[in-house]
């Protein structure tokens, strides 16, 4: 077996930010990184924003202007952790008479046979894209391997039905259809986005997609192969369902964490299916409201305890950006038996980009909240989440860039009460909404 002082299991963002901000912070310890790919990291944003422009994979590295060969001591890559093991504390380290490296905690096993002792473990292993399991002929994209079986059956103009309505269906349905390609969404919900933004404001949404054929309140019950098409049932809320065949099918239903390691562990109780990783707000993981010490996750595998926010989803490219600062500094603080310092975290960003509209989303949307909308254009509006005591909690941005550093300052420190008779006023900035500084 081999000691390293971090075992970062993971390298997508979230794993590689990790191992930089570590260093940023002044740790000289060895960092080992677990790549389950062949490829180095890259970004997965493009695969469905640029799928059929940009085919080429967009590293991270580069893209950063990182070098994580030269910040992390050893890289495997092809190589997932199998097992993780928490190490009983050596009998004889005291205080007084301390190892002579940091006292490994956790054990890691890996599919290259090798067998890792760590001190600090950080679980940023991602997610898998949902596909049921009869579901064999349905595209997926979550990895570069799905994007290029996906670009090498769409050389030709096709028909393509994308069933799932989120942040990924909708963007790769605006791509493919301004490239040629006709496009039918099936959603489950009353509208697209409904679970992320309210049916309201994702049925406004919708606007922004003509001539795409949608499909909500239907769901696929059965999708089958025939030759060269692809069949699926559709069932709507009311009536009998119907069959239609497609070109191409892709499944856009979400991602599932993985969280397989911590099945090996006693202390952790199983998580309920599709469950994140649950970890506090340095990102320590944290089972049954106990902290497992020297046990860390980040990214997409994880949901952090904010205490303005409440719990951070996964699944966001800028919380896989800025958690690690986060994460790194609890580790330095905890070698140096500290505590974390309060380092400000930003309030949680979502960005999409369908077509040429852009779009934003700071704080946390609740669709139970008040919502109040600024009317710019037809294809430009802000709308704002609020109580009905005037405290913002989320501001939604569609094509209107000049507002998103606005709305960055006004949530910065967590949700804030603000002026609601200007919401809808156009000319007043949105950073000076706030009513309490």
């Amino acid at each position: 077996m081999t000691f390293t002082d971090v075992l970062v299991v993971g390298a997508g963002l979230a794993g590689i930010r990790t191992v930089h901000c570590l260093r940023d912070a002044g740790h000289t310890g060895s960092i080992t990184l677990l790549n389950g790919e062949n490829t180095p990291p890259y970004d997965r944003p493009p695969l469905s924003k640029d799928l059929l422009t940009h085919p080429e994979a967009v590293l991270l590295d580069e893209d950063l202007a990182l070098n994580t060969p030269a910040a992390a001591t050893t890289i495997a890559h092809n190589t997932r952790a199998l097992t993780l093991t928490a190490i009983p504390v050596h009998p004889q380290a005291t205080a007084h008479h301390p190892p002579p490296h940091p006292e490994p905690r956790w054990q890691v096993t890996t599919t290259g046979g090798e067998c890792w002792d760590a001190h600090h473990v950080v679980l940023a292993t991602g997610a898998s894209a949902i596909t049921p399991p009869a579901w064999e002929s349905v595209a997926t994209l979550r990895t570069l391997d799905d994007a290029a079986r996906l670009r090498a059956a769409l050389t030709t103009p096709a028909h393509v039905a994308i069933i799932g309505g989120g942040w990924i269906g909708i963007e790769l349905a605006a791509h493919l259809h301004a490239h040629g390609h006709t496009i039918t969404i099936y959603e489950a919900a009353p509208t697209l986005l409904a679970a992320q933004l309210g049916a309201e404001h994702g049925a406004r949404i919708s606007t922004l997609l003509p001539n795409i054929t949608i499909h909500t309140s239907t769901v696929i019950t059965n999708v089958t192969h025939d030759h060269d098409r692809t069949r699926v049932t559709a069932q709507p809320p009311h009536g009998p369902s119907w069959q239609a065949s497609y070109d191409v099918v892709v499944a856009a239903l979400g991602a599932t964490p993985h969280t397989e390691l911590l099945t090996t562990l006693p202390e952790a109780a199983p998580l309920p299916p599709g469950s994140p990783i649950p970890a506090n707000n340095n990102g320590q993981v944290t089972i049954n409201g106990q902290v497992l010490p020297g046990l860390h996750a980040v990214g997409d595998c994880a949901t952090w305890a904010d205490p303005h926010w409440g719990a951070i989803t996964p699944g966001h490219w800028m919380t896989a950006l800025t958690a690690p600062t986060l994460l790194a500094a609890a580790i330095i603080a905890s070698d140096n038996n500290e505590q974390p310092p309060p380092i400000p975290r930003p309030a949680p960003h979502t960005f999409s980009r369908i077509g040429p509209h852009h779009i934003d989303v700071f704080g946390v949307p609740h669709q139970d909240h008040t919502t109040t909308t600024r009317v710019y254009s037809a294809t430009s509006w802000v709308t704002f989440y609020h109580t009905d005591d005037a405290l913002l909690t989320a501001v939604l941005i569609v094509n209107s860039p000049r507002d998103t550093a606005g709305a960055r300052k006004l949530l910065a420190h967590g949700p804030t009460h603000v002026n609601s008779a200007s919401l809808t006023d156009t000319t007043v900035p949105l950073k000076t909404l706030r009513t309490h500084p």
